[in-house]
């Protein structure tokens, strides 16, 4: 799967979860990428996703710092 492949998966599971009420939790494994850049990119793009998907959620959220929202 592509980088931008796994980050439109991470949106969908952030997206399907919200509309559901599911609480997500994520861990990272590491060593998904022969380039470690390339393995830091597909972290932050998980973060990233969780942060756009619930922020664009709107009220009931907390501050959790570093412009993430819970």
């Amino acid at each position: 799967m592509s980088i931008e492949g796994l980050k439109r998966r991470d949106e969908l599971v952030f997206q399907a979860a919200r509309a559901r009420n599911i609480p997500v939790m994520t861990t990272y494994a590491g060593g998904y990428a022969v380039r470690i850049e390339d393995t830091v990119t597909i972290h932050c793009n998980t973060v990233v996703a969780a942060a756009e998907v619930y922020r664009a959620a709107g009220s009931g959220t907390r501050d959790l710092g570093l412009g993430v929202r819970e």
